[in-house]
């Protein structure tokens, strides 16, 4: 289906509810399903992903002293990173729609472009009402971004803790090994081909941010081996905190014996929250004081993977 002029202009009349809907068909399939949002989100994510991993690098070796500090410094930078580059897709796509080249590949999105590049005072109600259907459909597709980061956040935070010990991928340690029973594991210690479980020594788990899906982690976390589960909760560029994880997630992972990993501040806070209560949950403070684990705790346990 093609645009026309007239449909375009007649956005700034009182029909336009007539064909805002053709509008918005026409220009989803060209947006939308690995066409144009994707070209520029690909293109951004590279830049992304090259600045982070910058970061990632220069932990290396740098060893454990002020780790959790130096982790909650890093977070903070790559969440910045991330937000400058979803602000820009979420609230600027109107521009790159105007400026980027990528648009002359799709016939529809040239007519809106040359539309949008007009003078915007004489078409006011019709370039208004253009950005939001161009913004309606574009923050379809940005909102994935979100989860998507917070992923990559959480796996990038532990492969700094890894760095800095001196632990390199694929030499000292393995990601997304496969097992002969449950879901993928995030990372494994040592460095051992998939399906060979009664090599793995450690298995690691991580949730950038923790609640409910924590009890997602004990599929990952087979027995056999050290298991931890690594969490974001109490940073600040995190959006949960420990009191976020129900009782019911810690007393399993009490069970299976998983050691939760997180800020050391964060551990401090949920003590004294928990001491606080007229009513304190015993057996949630025995667990976040016998098994939770600080950054700098976890890299100093598995730094003689490097040595193995």
């Amino acid at each position: 289906m093609l645009l026309t002029d007239q449909d375009l202009f007649s956005l700034n009349t009182g029909d336009w509810t007539s064909v805002v809907e053709k509008v918005h068909a026409c220009l989803k399939p060209q947006l939308q399903n690995k066409s144009f949002i994707d070209l520029v989100k690909s293109e951004y994510q590279e830049e992304r992903k090259s600045m982070i991993s910058d970061l990632v690098d220069s932990f290396f070796d740098t060893g454990t002293d002020n780790l959790d500090l130096r982790v909650l410094d890093f977070t903070n930078q790559m969440k910045t990173i991330n937000d400058r580059y979803q602000m820009s897709l979420k609230y600027d796509f109107v521009k790159i729609i105007k400026t980027h080249k990528g648009v002359n590949q799709y016939d529809n999105l040239c007519k809106v472009r040359d539309f949008l590049l007009m003078d915007s005072n004489d078409y006011s109600l019709a370039y208004s009402r253009l950005s939001s259907v161009i913004l309606e459909i574009s923050n379809q597709s940005m909102g994935q971004g979100d989860k998507s980061n917070a992923g990559q956040a959480g796996e990038d935070m532990v492969r700094a803790i890894f760095n800095s010990v001196g632990l390199v991928k694929d030499l000292h340690y393995r990601e997304q090994y496969k097992s002969t029973a449950g879901s993928d594991t995030d990372f494994v210690l040592p460095n051992v081909d998939d399906y060979c479980d009664s090599q793995v020594d450690a298995l690691v788990a991580v949730q950038f941010s923790t609640n409910d899906r924590g009890r997602l982690a004990s599929s990952e976390l087979k027995q056999g081996g050290i298991r931890y589960m690594v969490t974001g909760n109490g940073l600040p560029a995190s959006k949960k905190s420990l009191k976020d994880i129900g009782s019911q997630i810690l007393q399993n992972f009490a069970y299976l014996n998983i050691r939760l990993v997180c800020l050391h501040d964060e551990i401090e806070h949920e003590t004294q929250r928990i001491d606080s209560m007229t009513d304190p949950d015993i057996e949630r403070l025995k667990y976040i004081q016998s098994s939770a684990i600080s950054f700098s705790t976890f890299a100093n346990k598995v730094k003689h993977f490097k040595t193995t």
